[in-house]
């Protein structure tokens, strides 16, 4: 799935995608991808959508990691003035993370992946929207991408932004 808001070329109403049809396309053909999903928006109004391969408008897909920039964007934010911590973890603003080893992952690990989690929701395990923490919560090798904890990540931001208004 990819997603765009156009914020620039004012007064343009013409544009053309064909490059970005190709492209895409030619990814699903080469068996990169079982399908994809383009939206592209501007002021509210989509200036471009295509499904390619199996993607229908009704697709689900796990997005992971993609809204991370933002979370880490508004974190940093939040850091900068103070309310938040690269240091902190999410049992200190969300109670149900007390005693649970997700809990004890810092911001920091959370937004450079090394948390500990795992990188998917796995599908034979029950829905756990803040996800599901390896069995023995330790720090993973140096390098390793195993950490797909942004719903937590994206929680915490809502309640320190919540508390501040």
């Amino acid at each position: 799935m990819i997603l765009a808001t156009v914020n620039g070329f004012a007064g343009e109403t013409n544009f053309n995608f064909s490059a970005v049809t190709a492209r895409v396309q030619g990814w699903v053909d080469k068996g990169y991808y079982p399908g994809a999903a383009v939206l592209v928006t501007k002021d509210n109004h989509v200036l471009y959508e295509k499904c390619f391969g199996s993607y229908t408008p009704e697709t689900e897909v796990l997005i992971a990691s993609a809204d991370k920039w933002l979370a880490a964007a508004t974190i940093m934010s939040l850091v900068d003035e103070g309310k938040l911590s690269l240091d902190d973890h999410p049992s200190k603003f969300l109670p149900e993370f007390k005693g649970d080893a997700k809990g004890q992952a810092t911001l920091r690990q959370m937004l450079s992946h090394t948390s500990g989690c795992p990188p998917y929701q796995p599908k034979d395990k029950p829905r756990d929207a803040c996800q599901t923490p390896t069995p023995a919560h330790s720090p993973p090798s140096a390098g390793a991408e195993r950490e797909k904890g942004s719903p937590a990540v994206d929680e915490m931001t809502v309640t320190v932004c919540r508390t501040d208004t």
